[in-house]
């Protein structure tokens, strides 16, 4: 199933008066050590319709979707084309099947096995001048499938726990991009840059919990200083390894 980004969600009223929602999507491709996707619409986009009175839900999942900046798995099969005439000009539209008889779903990555992560300070671009947040500010959900931020959502690919060194954790091979420009003392190069590597790590016997983040040339773009609820991280080190046989 192909994934797409969303690139823009809006009104529009068809020939017959219909109030509808136009979600203008484009693929994610690989180009073999990363993924892409283009920002702007373009031949290959898919323009898709949903009905303001019946699918209330889908477009407000959607909305969410685009505002996250989180991947769609739409099913074409589940969608029929038809050409009509948007802005003046012929374009293809897809509409859901009308004899599918059940509401449309989002599809959506969720984790099996999660934990969560409580962060309270930042830093960009391997700074050691950190900006606090405020304790306990944002609650991230990290997985073995996923790691869900304020910022966007993080696919992983694979896993590592690292065990020898002085810090000890994960380091999770990822697929996404963050948001760092949401963050009001942001400082750093890029404001939403494409992340391949996202380490949470620990200094054995202390309370904090830090992640490093990497994106796709190996720059380290940001590191975030939080904390996890009582054994959090070892207990999901431990249900990592029972389920995926470490």
């Amino acid at each position: 199933m192909t994934k797409y980004k969303i690139i823009e969600i809006r009104g529009i009223v068809n020939s017959s008066g219909c109030n509808r929602t136009l979600v203008i999507a484009n693929p994610v491709m690989s180009d073999d050590s990363y993924e892409f996707h283009y920002s702007a619409e373009y031949g290959d986009s898919k323009h898709f319709v949903f009905y303001d009175d019946k699918d209330e839900d889908t477009i407000e999942e959607l909305l969410r979707i685009a505002n996250n900046d989180d991947y769609w798995f739409p099913d074409l099969h589940e969608f029929e084309p038809y050409e009509s005439l948007l802005d003046g000009a012929s374009i293809t539209l897809y509409q859901r099947k009308r004899n599918l008889g059940k509401k449309y779903a989002i599809t959506e990555i969720q984790n099996t096995i999660s934990m969560d992560y409580y962060i309270s300070q930042v830093s960009f671009n391997e700074g050691r001048d950190f900006h606090d947040l405020g304790f306990d500010a944002e609650k991230w959900e990290i997985g073995d499938k996923i790691i869900k931020t304020s910022h966007g959502n993080l696919k992983i690919k694979k896993f590592i726990f690292v065990e020898t060194s002085p810090l000890v954790g994960i380091q999770f091979s990822v697929d996404g991009t963050l948001r760092l420009g949401d963050f009001e003392k942001f400082n750093g190069f890029d404001d939403c840059p494409n992340i391949a590597t996202f380490a949470l790590m620990r200094q054995p016997r202390n309370a904090w919990l830090w992640v490093y983040v990497f994106d796709v040339n190996g720059n380290q773009v940001v590191n975030f200083c939080g904390r996890d609820d009582l054994d959090g991280l070892s207990d999901f080190v431990n249900k990592l390894k029972r389920k995926y046989k470490q």
